[in-house]
């Protein structure tokens, strides 16, 4: 019930403010939902996020992420995320994102970023009932204009942004007392944002599965200001992380933005 009444309030609260919300995505760097964007906050900007996943039947995510400009073009973030079922399993992680081309002033907007995750996981009963996955990810995404938004046009969209990317991912699982094997994979993602006229930013992507790991990834998220400082997310996913489940599942959260803008974003 409490799920319910918490979803609720985010559906409601998406309609109360028009102001576009960029946010750190579920797996850390700003971004969609799994994708990253090429987009990185200005200096002395940062951004918390407090999401919750629901991952198959009774089983549930708690997920806190950050971000911060440290630099112009430079994004440094940390995620914490925490389980809920049979087991323990915890998660935390870094990343960073280096934002080489931006539009308008170049043709084509360009990001490069890496992260590193760790999952303990102790889960009674299982085989193994206790190992840790370290989970190395590098990318490069692309990102250009599709359309803008023109005056007095009768059209519920704004301006549309494309990306393309490769993303390089390698996990590795360590069984205490047996050993650790590693596997590595390369993927091709996709993703589509635009802001519509009422201020909702929506993000849609796609992302390819690991080789005989998982589902291809398919998301999408809508997220709204509350205020200046707090915006609410809404979303439908299959990710868990680097691989995508069978079922396709809700995530909803709310985001603080922190410090003093002194332009405007990527967005």
């Amino acid at each position: 019930m409490k799920k319910v009444v918490w979803i609720a309030a985010l559906v409601a609260a998406l309609g109360l403010c028009p102001a576009v919300a960029a946010a750190p995505s579920l797996e850390g760097p700003t971004g969609i939902v799994g994708v990253p964007s090429t987009a990185v906050p200005d200096p002395g900007i940062g951004e918390l996020s407090l999401s919750w996943q629901d991952i198959s039947g009774d089983e549930s995510r708690t997920l806190v992420r950050a971000v911060y400009g440290v630099a112009p073009k430079w994004e440094v973030g940390g995620l914490w995320w925490k389980d809920k079922n049979s087991g323990d399993i915890k998660t935390w992680g870094i990343n960073a994102k280096y934002q080489v081309m931006r539009e308008p002033e170049q043709q084509f907007g360009l990001a490069i970023g890496l992260g590193y995750n760790k999952w303990d996981v102790n889960i009674p009963g299982a085989a193994p009932p206790a190992f840790d996955f370290k989970w190395t990810q590098y990318y490069a995404v692309l990102s250009k204009r599709l359309s803008t938004a023109a005056e007095g046009r009768e059209s519920a969209l704004g301006q549309v942004t494309g990306l393309a990317g490769l993303v390089g991912e390698r996990g590795e699982v360590s069984v205490p007392g047996v050993g650790s094997d590693s596997e590595s994979d390369t993927s091709l993602m996709l993703g589509l944002e635009t802001a519509l006229r009422d201020g909702t930013y929506l993000g849609l992507e796609w992302r390819q599965a690991w080789e005989d790991v998982g589902d291809d990834i398919f998301s999408i998220v809508a997220r709204r200001k509350i205020n200046p400082e707090l915006s609410a997310e809404l979303g439908w996913t299959n990710s868990a992380g680097p691989w995508g489940m069978e079922d396709h599942r809700i995530f909803a959260g709310i985001s603080y933005t922190w410090g003093a803008p002194k332009k405007q974003g990527t967005y």
